[in-house]
């Protein structure tokens, strides 16, 4: 066990230090690919710049590595601008001033700013410096100009006039006609003797014309300084796409940290379940009755519902009657309405066979099962699954041996029906190997598993006493746990007591699988959205849905980005490094429990890549259709159900 906590714990650590420092590097890594074209590649942009300087523009270097000057090496600093100030030169450009729009230099380095300043090109010219009070006093969003109308545009008129700024801090997509009437009919009628207008982000893209009108300013005498800021490198491709109000750059971001969160959030439990599990039970819950630790040899009894489970039914009790369990043991056989083979198969054994006439559901099999089992154990199993001969033994002794605990819960595990599995399979063994190892393994040690899966769990006969299995849900196993849990229960794993069960290998059989435990999931949480909420992993379960929602939100955003920007590749290229990262981190966190295994090992990336891809498709047009009243059908015991 030590060695699992210490593995899963590299793994997070080594995770949060990638993590932290890679978006970083990711943004140098696309900075450094947009670079690539220069304003020596446009040689109209290149002749209107040197005519407006001839006129009287100056011209200021705007970084297009701005963001990393705070933290960037002198050499690193000088090298950037120096190439900065090659490509002003070939153009026939001189630049005057160093523009830092992020005002980073402030605090930088006393020798940062020197190595700026000794390219040529100046950091600190007090006419043309813009500070915070400047930005203040006169810097706003003007993109919009052009759809104001006609009162709008005279409150705007009547405020600048008032204000009557020295300073006007524009952006070259801001410039359009609106707002060249705007700002001119200030300059030509202000008192102001010198105002200083800097104009910014004149990029590869730039349209000419849009800087030869900008010359126009030069012809009203309050006009004292006007500086155009190149950044001499290009970009991405026009302004900033946004969806919805929010910034692309932002939602990368988004996506980013809450997958970071996602990968820590088994960390944050692991750090907290000693206080959850040290709570006291509450006067007038659940107490834990006499423990196992005075019985000599326990009776037992296994309780197995089965619905035309003719396939599999004899592979399941040849399973059970051959544990090397030395107590006494019954097994109870539930036929729920089964139209196949499946009761005549089941009356070959030394089974006790409860033969229902109609298909009432696995609850209420269940139910009827209880009733008749006599032992101090019961446990539970699926029809279609195959326990290890020592199960029945392992659980036992793990109640044994916590006398604090009302249930266990086994480890299920993947059994194929094939001869050669198919990648869906092995994706699922993957996936069922995670949530044993990690998820199910950190519950357990704070003793509140979340969910007593059905192919595997037992409990003290005076648990069933207490308890029963509720029809109203699809998620019977689930559902109890949780009724168990809010009554204080501890409920704990015992990973070495294993069953197989088989798993669908046909993406038709895998959806209706996950329709039926997506719905399952949205009936826990409004049957126990009170105690949910409260629940750490609860919430963690109900990540996956916002994991959806963000990821349908990133999948939109690329076609609106493609709209903005004229570089396809370039959307591509930070699409891919900020959606891919962080599933690369996932594999990480996820090494160090299939190291022995080097097949499934070698199809981790894949699995993260394709099979989390594909979960996120289906859940999110489950939801789609939940929430837009299409509905979906699920099976729910003898009936289908229309989910709206």
């Amino acid at each position: 066990m030590k060695y699992r906590i210490l593995s899963l714990l590299l793994a997070i650590l080594s995770t949060f230090i990638i993590g932290y420092h890679l978006p970083p590097l990711l943004d140098q890594f696309n900075d450094a690919a947009f670079s690539s074209a220069t304003i020596l590649d446009q040689p109209d942009l290149m002749e209107a710049l040197r005519e407006v300087q001839s006129k009287g523009l100056l011209m200021g270097i705007h970084g297009w590595r701005h963001e990393n000057y705070s933290r960037i090496t002198t050499s690193q600093a000088r090298e950037a601008v120096e190439n900065s100030r090659s490509v002003f030169l070939e153009a026939g450009l001189v630049p005057v001033a160093f523009l830092d729009p992020y005002l980073s230099l402030s605090a930088s380095s006393a020798q940062v700013v020197d190595a700026i300043n000794s390219t040529g090109v100046s950091t600190d010219l007090s006419s043309l410096k813009i500070d915070d009070s400047a930005m203040r006093e006169y810097g706003k969003n003007w993109r919009d100009a052009e759809k104001i109308n006609s009162t709008i545009f005279s409150r705007e008129l009547e405020k600048i006039n008032s204000e009557k700024p020295t300073s006007i801090l524009l952006h070259i997509q801001d410039w359009n006609p609106r707002l060249k009437q705007l700002i001119s009919s200030y300059l030509s009628s202000t008192d102001k003797k010198e105002i200083f207008i800097r104009i910014d982000d004149v990029e590869v893209n730039t349209p000419p014309e849009k800087v030869l009108d900008l010359a126009s300013l030069l012809n009203y005498p309050s006009a004292g300084s006007i500086i155009l800021g190149v950044i001499p490198a290009g970009t991405l491709k026009g302004e900033d796409a946004t969806l919805m109000g929010f910034e692309a750059s932002s939602i990368f971001r988004v996506y980013w940290w809450y997958y970071m969160l996602f990968a820590f959030f088994p960390l944050m439990f692991f750090v907290s379940w000693r206080q959850i599990s040290s709570r006291k039970i509450e006067h007038g819950r659940f107490a834990v009755g006499t423990p196992i630790t005075t019985w000599q040899e326990p009776s037992v009894s296994l309780v197995v519902p089965a619905h035309n489970e003719q396939d599999h039914i004899a592979e399941c009790l040849d399973a059970l009657l051959s544990q090397d369990f030395s107590g006494q043991m019954e097994v109870i056989v539930v036929n729920d309405g089964s139209t196949d083979e499946t009761a005549r198969i089941a009356s070959k054994y030394p089974v006790t066979l409860l033969d229902l006439k109609k298909n009432l559901g696995k609850a209420r099999a269940l139910n009827v099962g209880i009733k008749k089992a006599k032992g101090d154990i019961i446990i539970f199993s699926d029809s279609d699954s195959v326990m290890d001969k020592s199960a029945v033994r392992l659980l036992a002794e793990c109640l044994r041996d916590r006398p604090d605990a009302h249930a266990v819960a086994g480890k299920v595990l993947i059994k194929s029906c094939s001869i050669k599995p198919n990648l869906l399979h092995y994706f699922q063994v993957i996936e069922y190997r995670i949530e044993q190892d990690i998820n199910r393994f950190l519950q357990s040690l704070g003793g509140r598993v979340l969910v007593c899966p059905g192919p595997i769990f037992a409990v003290r006969r005076e648990v069933m006493d207490s308890l029963k299995f509720s029809p109203q849900t699809i998620v019977e196993d689930a559902d109890f746990t949780i009724h168990a849990l809010k009554s204080s229960m501890s409920i704990v794993q015992e990973p070495r007591a294993i069953v197989y069960t088989w798993a669908p290998e046909s993406v038709r059989g895998w959806f209706t699988q996950r329709k039926r435990w997506w719905y399952g999931s949205l009936q826990l949480w409004d049957m126990h959205k009170v105690w949910a909420r409260r629940n750490p992993w609860m919430i963690l379960n109900y990540f996956g849905f916002m994991n959806s929602i963000i990821s349908i939100l990133l999948l939109l955003l690329l076609p609106v980005l493609l709209i903005r920007y004229h570089e396809v590749w370039q959307v591509i290229l930070r699409s891919l490094t900020y959606l891919m990262a962080p599933l690369m981190l996932s594999c990480l966190v996820m090494v160090p429990f299939f190291i022995k295994d080097k097949k499934l090992m070698a199809i981790l990336m894949p699995y993260t890549l394709f099979y989390s891809l594909m979960k996120i498709i289906v859940v999110s047009y489950l939801y789609i259709c939940y929430i837009s009243g299409r509905g979906i059908d699920v099976k729910f015991g003898p009936r289908v159900l229309r989910v709206r």
